[in-house]
């Protein structure tokens, strides 16, 4: 009997609570009443992607490599050199493919805020909290787009839709340009319709104000839209 009761505990105890949200990596479902806890989640997702997907070998070193400013000769990943100089480019590897897939986790993060704040309760979120949090979700979703064709070119990349199931074609450089300047452009509009000293209603990493404007402010923002 004790040892029946013990294996139901610990059957019980691997059990994923249902009723829990998923804190970590919040569902279109469980975003879709949006709280000041899953704004400042989505906030904090957005900005952290677009951290870690810029600070990568892909970005940082292979853009050198490519072009001719640095050679990285390292004998341990021949693939500095094999894809880079000396041969073609596996798709599937970080020569290939790399600096991508975690930018579009980033657009899409800012997509799935956006669409939040067009229901937000006015409960939780002002009119002013609901426009500048969207001028941000905007214009974070432009700078990634933009970090993306910088590094593909005239090679073109997809642009995500509102829907995620929707499978975009790949666009070329003056599409995604103009596409990137008009999603600018709505931010700003955003960001200026409301008064220079309202401030965002979630916190900004630290990034954001400790070293100079404090970006959690409209009127820094609209600067760092522009």
């Amino acid at each position: 009997m004790t040892i029946a009761l013990a294996a139901g505990v610990a059957v019980a105890a691997c059990k994923d609570n249902p009723t829990a949200a998923p804190i970590d990596a919040p569902t279109v479902t469980a975003i879709k009443t949006l709280t000041p806890t899953t704004l400042q989640q989505l906030a904090t997702g957005v900005t952290a992607q677009d951290r870690a997907s810029y600070a990568t070998t892909a970005v940082l070193t292979l853009t050198e490599i490519l072009a001719r400013d640095v050679y990285r000769i390292d004998a341990s990943e021949p693939r500095y050199v094999n894809e880079t100089l000396g041969g073609q480019a596996d798709p599937g590897s970080f020569a290939g493919g790399g600096g991508f897939a975690g930018f579009y986790t980033a657009t899409r993060a800012a997509q799935n805020a956006i669409d939040a704040l067009k229901t937000a309760s006015s409960a939780y979120f002002s009119p002013t909290d609901v426009k500048i949090s969207t001028g941000f979700f905007r214009t974070m979703k432009a700078l990634v787009f933009y970090r993306v064709i910088e590094l593909r070119d005239t090679v073109g990349i997809p642009l995500q839709t509102a829907n995620p199931m929707e499978l975009t074609p790949i666009y070329c450089k003056p599409h995604v340009l103009n596409y990137i300047a008009a999603l600018l452009d709505s931010g700003y509009a955003d960001l200026t319709s409301v008064t220079k000293a309202d401030t965002l209603p979630f916190k900004l990493p630290g990034g954001f104000s400790s070293y100079g404007l404090n970006y959690n402010v409209d009127s820094h923002l609209v600067l760092f839209n522009r």
